[in-house]
């Protein structure tokens, strides 16, 4: 596990926390975003809001674990039609235990999952939908490092 230099305060008071990655994307609302993906890769060629670590590839939809420690990975969605929606977190290609959010047969129905998982450096996390029609009206991913 990396070494985490937790809080460090300077003259005037601020607090910051170096080496405390965080990554954050989301697509407002409309389905601008999520009728373009071509795969079920959520936001691939999407910027990201926040990556404080630079480890976000938007041509892959991949994030990038730079700093070894647990993670706190989440996404939040709201459906756009009633087909049957699944979202998934992956790591190095494999779904990640427990992260299987199903939306099923409501119009702007919202999920939320949250997970916590120990990740190495170099670790791939992606976010999955079901199949790529399977459209999402808004959609927030993103990870930050815990410990």
């Amino acid at each position: 596990m990396g070494t985490l230099n937790t809080t460090n305060v300077n003259l005037t008071g601020n607090l910051s926390t170096p080496n405390r990655p965080i990554f954050a994307l989301g697509s407002g609302n409309g389905l601008n975003n999520s009728t373009r993906w071509t795969s079920d890769t959520i936001y691939y060629n999407e910027s990201a809001n926040i990556d404080t670590a630079n480890g976000w590839n938007s041509s892959t939809g991949e994030y990038n674990i730079s700093v070894a420690g647990h993670y706190l990975l989440y996404f939040s969605g709201c459906t756009s039609d009633t087909d049957s929606h699944f979202l998934e977190i992956y790591k190095n290609g494999s779904m990640i235990h427990d992260t299987r959010m199903l939306n099923y047969g409501v119009v702007y129905q919202g999920a939320h999952l949250t997970h916590i998982d120990l990740c190495a450096v170099n670790d791939k996390i992606t976010w999955r939908r079901r199949l790529a029609n399977y459209d999402f009206y808004s959609l927030s991913i993103g990870c930050y490092l815990i410990g």
